[in-house]
């Protein structure tokens, strides 16, 4: 599957995990952070951001894939 956030950047993996692991390999937030440490971060800047009611959910890879998709953050394209 292949997503596209809202720069345009193309982020791709074979599962949620291996997306989500990507789009924080190439981050220059949380390149050194665990997985969930990452997601749970970043799930409160998009908050912030997006100016949401809730954060995206964090309890696993595929929530926090399909929610930052709900708020815009990124759109399926493969």
């Amino acid at each position: 599957m292949i997503y596209k956030d809202h720069n345009g950047e193309a982020i791709q993996g074979a599962s949620p995990e291996e997306l989500i692991m990507n789009l924080k390999n190439g981050s220059r937030f949380g390149s050194e952070q665990e997985l969930q440490e990452y997601m749970d971060e970043m799930a409160e800047r998009v908050k912030e951001y997006r100016g949401l009611s809730a954060a995206p959910r964090t309890d696993s890879c595929e929530n926090f894939m399909n929610d930052l998709e709900a708020c815009g953050y990124w759109r399926r394209v493969l």
